[in-house]
Parts: structure tokens; C-alpha cells; sequence
């Protein structure tokens, strides 16, 4: 004993509280407990008070035993403490009390089921003996022995936070929901203002579609801790807020993270989303340069910033970001594709042809990338070059559909610079794959009617068109147009009639004047000449038909 004796003489004042606990040489009390609820300055709280306390003696060995593992169990030497436990119970093995600390140090040293069975023979309703046994049942995989444990406790300790813990745990791992938000609902109410219990809560509630309860608890939670602290809540409420369509309080929401927390990246990236969801694309601007600011070295947030300056018009800084972006070396069509587009607005199409030809490398199946070099090299009067790109377009086209555009884009250069028998070879090929192509029906049926040749054919095609889109104006303008290369100048009237009240086009309008006339209704023939005259005062041709 000299060693705990030492001890003994080191820890005064353990001994002296172990004194007050055991009042003389007295322990191992039959404990009756109750909870009453109490109010410190700490909030409320449950104190267990004895409803009868009947002190047995100790032995002086027994005592001398459980004063050395209170000492072995203070300097953390839980094996000695559980020996000297162990030693004190065979001079009083009916006592809780050593009971009770055997067990503790049994836990500590992870033997659950030795700790079961020094507690089996008590009854107790004591708030430590439940939380101890329930514990052990956990350890042991007896989920719900320790569940009951745990329930018995609440009942006569209403305000035991850890029991509340325990049954949340397993209701959780049951997938019981309602029961898990239930427990921390409990425990909401034994410690109001934890933000991260809230956070749970409101996140449980949101699982079981609780929209209004889970928005309080994390509105709750963000104002237990500031947003700054508290992203989870923050990130938790605008989620909601998005869930439930509520734009205003969804971007007030971010705005408020933004505020304590200006260079958190998932908040800029947040609110700029929302911007572009209400097309504000201008107040989408500062969050996206900030993203781009805050990461140097990613391109595409570089990328993202040089696309919304282009959207904005500001032309100069999207071209300056890109081209920096190209100048390290990155291969990436967008890049090329948005410096093509700021070269054209510019009417700067050698440098656009370019870029373009580029786009078409990195991105040879994309329909966009041939129809842009093809439209560059139209607006440089490079016929041949159109013509070649939309052909070489074709063979890289990953689809029928792909490449039966790209051949109705090529028959429509060809009509253009007056090559109709090419034109009308490249349409016809297009209905041969696809006969009910109802735009190629029209635009060769027009064509067709245009030059005078084949009239019949163009009026077949164009029908064949129109009952596939029987209100389309430029369909309807066409069949009015064949029926007056034809002669039917009262059928030409009709159809025209219907294309000019779908669509205020000048060349309608010129088609339904020249009906008119041919079908000896002058006055009416000069007010639709008149209508394109005002749409296009420098119409010549319009003028020479007035002034006849």
C-alpha cells in the first residue's frame, strides 16, 4: 500500500472529495433516483436527486481499495484502477457504487461484455447505470437492448443530452427519419443554439421533404454563428430556398455569405449561376472576374470571364484573356471559336478565316465550326473557299442529319453565286437520303420557279412542302410565286395573300404586288409596291414598277 499511500498524499483533494462521497467509510448506497428540472445561470438542466439514499457499510479493506482506483483512475491508469475496483468488490460486491466504476474502466478497456455482467444484478432506475449499460450494449452490437437503455433513461432523465445522442445515432443507422428528428428535436430543446445540431436538424427535416421546419433550423443555425463560420447552414438554406423556387431569398442568402466570406469560390460560382438563370448577366460580371482573381492558374475560370465580356460586348478584354490563353500553349476550341467571332464583329475576316481554321482542327465534328469558316470565307468573296469547306464540312459530319445541313448549306452557295445546275444536283441528292426534307423541297421548288425551268416539278415540291407546314410564310410565298411563273395568277394571289399577312417581308411583298398586276388588279398591285417602298426606299426596281 506504500505506493497508493503516496498517491493518497499527492491527491488531498480527491481524497477529500471521495470523503464527501462516501461520508465516513460508508458506500455502495441503494441509489433511488428521480430528475427534477433546475435553472443555473448556464441555462436549464437535469439534476438527478435521490428519492432514498440507504448507505451500507464499507469494510476499511474495500475503502482502501476504491480510494486507490479513484488515484489509479485519475492518473489515467485505468488497468490498476480496474484491478483496484475489482479488489474492492470482493470485500462488497453488492455495491453500485464500485460497481459502477469497475464497469467505467472495463469500458475504457474494451471489455463491454465483462462490464455487462457486473452490472447484470442491478435495477435500479439510476441515470449512470442506464447511460453504462446502454453503452456496452453499443459496443457489444446489441443495438436494441442499448436503444432501451437509452429510453429508460430519458424517462426518468428527460434533459440527458447523451442518451438523445445514443437514440439518434440509432435511429439513424434504422433509417427511422421521423424518430431521428424527433431525438434532435430533444436536444434542441436541452441545448437551444448549437449550430451544428441545427444544421443536422435541418438537414434530417429537408430529407423528409420538411421544407419550412428545415429552412428555420438552419435560419436558426446562422444566427446561433455567423455565416463567415457557418457555410454549411448558409449553403443548406439557399439550397432550400432554390428547392422552393425563391429567387429573392435565395440570392439574399448568398449575398449574405458573400458579405462574411468575399473570396468563397462556391458562393461566387452560386450567385453568378443565379444571375444567369435571371439573365442579369451584367451583375454575374464581378462574381465571375473575382472566381477568375481568386484562381490564377485555372483557365477555365480565365475562360468563363473572356465568355462574358464577349457577351457584354467588351471585345477587348474577352480578346486579351484568350489570346493569353492560346499564347500558353492550351488547345481548346472555345478559345479559338470566341477569338473567330471578336475578329468578324471587328470585319477583320482574314484573321477570323484563322481562328477558324483552327476551330475546325480541334473540333472537326462540330457543325459550327465548318458553317463559321464557310460564312468567313462568304464575307472575304471567297466563293471557291465556301464551297470547299462546306464539301470537306460533310465528310466530317457524325450524323445523317449533321450532313444533310451542311449540303443544303452547299446547295444554297451554289444558288447564290448562280451556279443552279450544281445547286439543284447537291438538292436533289439531299431528297434522295431524305425526301421529306420539307426546307430543301421549298428552296429547290424555288429555285426552280425563280429561273423559270422545270415549273411543274417546282410546283410538286413546293406543295409537298406546304402540307408539311402549311402556315410557314416562305412556303406559302413560294407556291404563290410558282403558280404565277405558271399563270395561275388568281391562285398566285392567294397564296401570297397568306404569306403577307404571317410576315411583312419585302420580297412577299413585291411577289403579291406583281400578282396583283398580272391578275389586272393594279390599284392594288401599287399599295403592296408602295408597302416595300417604305421598307426599302432605295428599291429601284420597286420605283420602276410605280412609275409605269
Amino acid at each position: 500500500m506504500d505506493g497508493s499511500l503516496s498517491r493518497f498524499r499527492k491527491s488531498l483533494v480527491v481524497i477529500g472529495l471521495a470523503a464527501m462521497v462516501l461520508f465516513g467509510c460508508s458506500t455502495g448506497a441503494v441509489r433511488h433516483s428521480s430528475a427534477v428540472v433546475v435553472a443555473d445561470e448556464t441555462g436549464i438542466q437535469a439534476k438527478a436527486v435521490p428519492e432514498k439514499v440507504e448507505y451500507e457499510p464499507m469494510s476499511e479493506y474495500a475503502y482502501k481499495f476504491y480510494v486507490d482506483g479513484l488515484l489509479y483512475e485519475g492518473e489515467g491508469e485505468v488497468q490498476n484502477a480496474a484491478r483496484a475496483f475489482h479488489s474492492a468488490l470482493d470485500f462488497h460486491p453488492e455495491s453500485l457504487e464500485l460497481s459502477l466504476a469497475y464497469a467505467r474502466c472495463l469500458v475504457r478497456l474494451r471489455q463491454p461484455a465483462l462490464a455487462l455482467e457486473t452490472l447484470q444484478s442491478f435495477n435500479y432506475p439510476d441515470t449512470e447505470l442506464l447511460e453504462l449499460r446502454g453503452s456496452c450494449y453499443q459496443m457489444v452490437g446489441e443495438n436494441q437492448l442499448a436503444k432501451e437503455q437509452f429510453l429508460e433513461l430519458i424517462a426518468i432523465d428527460s434533459l440527458n443530452a447523451n442518451a438523445y445522442l445514443n437514440l439518434a445515432a440509432h435511429y439513424q443507422q434504422d433509417r427511422d427519419l421521423d424518430s431521428t428528428i424527433w431525438a434532435y428535436g430533444q436536444l434542441d430543446r436541452i441545448r437551444p443554439g448549437n449550430h451544428e445540431l441545427l444544421n443536422e436538424l435541418g438537414r434530417l427535416q429537408a430529407a423528409t421533404g420538411d421544407l419550412e421546419d428545415a429552412k428555420d433550423s438552419f435560419r436558426r443555425s446562422l444566427n446561433s454563428v455567423g455565416a463567415g463560420d457557418n457555410m454549411q447552414a448558409l449553403l443548406g438554406l439557399a439550397e432550400l430556398h432554390e428547392l422552393t423556387q425563391d429567387v429573392d431569398s435565395l440570392e439574399a442568402t448568398i449575398a449574405l455569405g458573400i458579405e462574411s466570406a468575399p473570396d468563397d469560390i462556391s458562393l461566387r460560382q452560386t450567385m453568378a449561376r443565379i444571375c444567369f438563370q435571371q439573365d442579369s448577366v451584367l451583375k454575374a460580371l464581378p462574381h465571375v472576374r473575382r472566381i477568375a482573381e481568386l484562381m490564377p492558374g485555372d483557365h477555365d475560370a480565365s475562360r468563363r470571364l473572356a465568355m462574358l465580356y464577349f457577351t457584354l460586348d467588351s471585345l477587348q478584354q474577352a480578346d486579351s484573356i484568350l489570346t493569353y490563353l492560346v499564347s500558353t500553349g492550351e488547345q481548346v476550341a472555345a478559345n479559338h471559336y470566341y477569338l473567330g467571332r471578336i475578329a468578324a464583329l471587328g470585319d477583320d475576316f482574314e484573321r477570323a478565316r484563322d481562328e477558324f481554321i483552327l476551330l475546325t482542327q480541334l473540333a472537326d465534328t462540330a457543325f459550327g465550326s465548318w458553317m463559321d469558316l464557310a460564312i468567313t470565307y462568304r464575307n472575304l468573296n471567297d466563293d471557291a473557299n465556301e464551297i470547299a469547306t462546306y464539301r470537306e464540312g460533310v465528310d466530317h459530319m457524325p450524323s445523317e442529319v449533321s450532313a444533310i445541313n451542311m449540303l443544303f448549306s452547299l446547295g444554297a452557295a451554289y444558288e447564290r453565286i448562280g451556279e443552279i445546275d450544281s445547286a439543284v444536283v447537291v438538292f436533289e441528292d439531299i431528297l434522295e437520303h431524305d425526301p421529306n426534307h420539307d426546307q430543301t423541297l421549298n428552296y429547290l421548288g424555288y429555285t426552280l420557279a425563280e429561273h423559270g425551268i422545270r415549273l411543274q416539278y417546282a410546283h410538286d415540291l413546293i406543295s409537298r412542302a406546304i402540307e408539311m407546314q402549311p402556315q410557314n410564310p416562305a412556303y406559302l410565298d413560294s407556291f404563290g410565286w410558282v403558280n404565277f411563273q405558271l399563270g395561275n395568277y388568281e391562285d398566285a394571289v392567294l397564296y401570297l395573300e397568306s404569306a403577307a399577312a404571317l410576315d411583312n417581308d419585302p420580297v412577299i411583298l413585291d411577289h403579291l404586288g406583281d400578282a396583283y398586276h398580272a391578275a389586272g388588279r393594279i390599284d392594288e398591285a401599287r399599295v403592296y409596291w408602295e408597302k416595300v417602298l417604305e421598307l426599302q426606299p432605295d428599291n429601284q426596281t420597286i420605283r420602276e414598277k410605280l412609275d409605269r
